[in-house]
């Protein structure tokens, strides 16, 4: 499945200039404010991902980690790797949608 950028580049200078405007035929401040928009999108989109993994997917990976009998994995979980781990997918997150900014 591909994601196609331009879409959600038409629907955001369309909400802000109205039907038929498009990114690519903005002045340069409009093309700045829509640029900006995407930034803080971005961004907020990566915080909202860094705390849905720190609370539902490493709480629902605590639960299992102590539901097995192994040892190695109670002691990666002490060892903290898993909550550092959890930093990595809105860096990937920001690093992919980057370009689109």
């Amino acid at each position: 499945m591909t994601w196609d950028i331009s879409k959600l580049e038409n629907l955001v200078s369309e909400l802000f200039y109205g039907k038929g405007s498009t990114y690519g035929g903005l002045e340069p401040m409009n093309q700045f404010l829509v640029s900006g928009v995407f930034f803080v999108g971005v961004l907020l989109l990566a915080v909202f991902l860094y705390y849905f993994i720190r609370r539902v997917l490493l709480g629902l990976f605590v639960k299992l980690v102590k539901a097995t009998k192994n040892s190695w994995d109670n002691d990666l979980m002490r060892s903290g790797i898993f909550r550092r781990l959890a930093m990595l997918a809105p860096v990937i997150l920001v690093w992919q949608l980057s370009p689109y900014i």
